[in-house]
């Protein structure tokens, strides 16, 4: 289906950007669902980059204010939207990196009763 909303929740954050563009191609074309799109949650658990710009209005030399994004995505089958139970980003791996885990919670139980 050509329909966005098929593909992608009404819960993704900022805009588009070329990048984004060709991921939503991706999905129209090959038919998967971007999960974590699809759940309400804080912003916090919803942005999965922290990137950092310079803040010319500051006066604090070199200063810098945080840009948040969301450019990482788990996709399913989106036959499989059914079993989605949760998907959301998580903060304060051990790893060093400005990304942040994305996880996605499928109830399989149904399938293997």
């Amino acid at each position: 289906s050509s329909d966005i909303s098929y593909h992608v929740g009404r819960f993704g954050v900022g805009t588009r950007n070329s990048n984004g563009e060709s991921l939503l191609n991706f999905v129209i074309d090959n038919n998967p669902f971007v999960c974590n799109t699809a759940f309400q949650h804080p912003s916090r658990h919803i942005t999965t980059r922290t990137g950092w710009l310079k803040d010319y209005a500051s006066t604090i030399p070199n200063a810098k204010k945080p840009v948040y994004s969301q450019i990482d995505y788990v996709l399913c089958r989106a036959r499989s939207k059914r079993i989605l139970c949760n998907a959301r980003s998580y903060a304060g791996a051990s790893l060093s990196s400005d990304h942040k885990i994305v996880v996605a919670t499928l109830d399989i139980g149904d399938i293997y009763q």
